[in-house]
């Protein structure tokens, strides 16, 4: 899941990962209409070049471009080849978009969200996923998780 919170509280539209090669349209199946979300698969369920791409395009840059009043926005982001590369850095220039690139293994310092709400996050997510298997579920399909 990719996910990123405005300076002003706002959380955006996630980007939902699969692991695959194609969309299967019975994954969605359970979604009721408004729900909001954007879906991507790649072959090993994680970002990449192109789905960063298009996470920049279909949710960062049009949900906060009118907020920001054609005026520069700033977007903070490690350094996860999914969002460091060429084709992202000039969508970036022509957008008013100034990405600022972190170091890595910095994350107890400069990433909060990181520590303070996805850490949490991925904690209670496991829990949840671990009660859900005790209670005699095989695991957790796409559907479900959805």
């Amino acid at each position: 899941v990719v996910e990123a919170v405005s300076g002003d509280g706002r959380v955006l539209c996630p980007m939902i990962i699969n692991k695959g090669k194609a969309h299967y349209m019975g994954w969605y199946a359970k979604l009721k209409k408004g729900d909001l979300a954007i879906f991507g698969v790649s072959e090993k369920g994680w970002s990449n070049e192109k789905l960063g791409l298009q996470w920049l395009r279909e949710i960062f840059d049009i949900e906060t471009r009118v907020r920001a009043g054609n005026k520069y926005r700033l977007l903070i982001l490690d350094g996860n080849n999914s969002h460091f590369n060429w084709e992202f850095f000039d969508f970036c220039l022509n957008t008013k978009i100034i990405s600022l690139y972190l170091p890595a293994h910095s994350t107890h310092l400069l990433q909060p969200l990181d520590m303070g709400l996805f850490s949490p996050l991925q904690c209670y997510y496991s829990n949840g996923l671990n009660e859900f298997i005790q209670k005699g579920h095989a695991g957790m399909n796409k559907e479900e998780f959805l």
